[in-house]
């Protein structure tokens, strides 16, 4: 008998697959074991790419929120210096009257005056 000991088996030689590929000194490699490695290694990069959508998404919604929390204040800044200026007025207006009249009248003056600086009101009086 002629036995080459370098010969090759040809590939599906064995009907056991782990056989085969130990006779043939080949690694064995499940295909359905490479389909699922293959799978999760995909799911993985696209989870990571869909965590990075989400964080990009937050952070933008973040800034967002905050350019509209600085506006509000802005407007409610607005608000206060328009407040400020009608007491000014009122002051002015208050220190002329003082001067014209009597002290009879500024009492009444002073509620006049008082009803238009209550400080919970939300609207200025003009």
């Amino acid at each position: 008998m002629d036995t080459k000991p370098d010969a090759e088996l040809p590939e599906g030689f064995f009907d056991d697959p782990v056989a085969d590929a130990k006779a043939r000194n080949v690694e064995y490699v499940d295909k359905d074991e490479f389909e699922w490695e293959k799978f999760q290694s995909e799911i993985k990069q696209e989870t990571h790419i869909s965590e990075q959508i989400t964080a990009d998404d937050d952070f933008v919604a973040t800034e967002e929120r905050h350019i509209e929390e600085i506006d509000e204040q802005l407007a409610q800044w607005s608000r206060v210096n328009n407040i400020v200026q009608r007491k000014e007025e009122l002051m002015k207006h208050k220190m002329e009257v003082d001067d014209t009249q009597e002290d009879s009248s500024s009492d009444t003056d002073d509620l006049e005056f008082n009803q238009f600086l209550n400080w919970r009101s939300k609207k200025v009086i003009k």
